[in-house]
């Protein structure tokens, strides 16, 4: 499972999804958006969550909603 999030969502949610997902047996990688300017949804920030996926990737998972939601679909 690749868990997409950002600074503020990591900080709230984030960290227990992954611990949750984690301790449930999942392998779990994590993609954060860091820093500012706050993300948009754009071709930039897709592609750099894109290189984040591997093939024996099952799942995405957006922490967030919004732009993250929309990045992340």
């Amino acid at each position: 499972i690749l868990v997409s999030m950002d600074d503020n969502t990591k900080r709230v949610a984030g960290d227990e999804v992954v611990s949750m997902l984690t301790d449930a047996g999942y392998q779990v990688k994590v993609h954060c958006f860091a820093g500012e300017p706050e993300l948009v949804c754009c071709k930039e920030g897709f592609e750099e969550l894109l290189s984040e996926v591997e093939p024996e990737t099952e799942l995405l998972i957006a922490v967030g909603s919004g732009t993250l939601n929309d990045t992340t679909k």
